[in-house]
């Protein structure tokens, strides 16, 4: 009876340790699949980020291409501006004598002679080719940023 009571202890006593184990193990197997679920989600949520930072980065570039864009066009209008003002003032300047000394000071006499005349419309005439030759350049340029 003793020996059959001492076999019954150590059928439970195996029961109970396997079974610990096995519950072990299939709680080990549970946080590994939790592990792995998470490592799923992980890496889906890096995926998304990944992903949303490129189209970001892709939005960003378009927009600051269209402000690139604009910009160069206000760039064109102002030095067109500039041109023309600057164009003005060659052809005013050139209606003037000017004294050969620095400072150089324009003046208009009261009366002037035939040489002074033709001293004036060659500035003028000089001042129509420099017009002429800035503004092809300045059309070239424009041409340029535009392409």
């Amino acid at each position: 009876d003793r020996r059959k009571q001492v076999m019954q202890e150590e059928k439970r006593r195996g029961k109970r340790l396997f079974g610990g184990l096995m519950s072990t193990l299939s709680q080990t197997s549970n946080t590994s699949q939790q592990q792995k679920r998470r490592q799923e989600i992980e890496r889906r949520q890096q995926d998304r980020m990944q992903k949303q930072m490129a189209e970001d980065d892709q939005r960003r570039s378009e927009r600051l291409e269209k402000l690139r864009a604009v910009r160069m066009a206000d760039q064109i209008v102002f030095e067109e501006q500039v041109m023309k003002k600057k164009h003005e003032k060659r052809l005013a300047m050139a209606r003037f004598l000017r004294t050969r000394a620095e400072p150089a000071i324009f003046y208009l006499p009261w009366r002037t002679t035939a040489a002074q005349k033709d001293t004036i419309e060659d500035q003028m005439q000089q001042a129509k080719i420099a017009n002429d030759k800035e503004a092809e350049q300045f059309k070239a340029r424009r041409q340029r940023h535009i392409e």
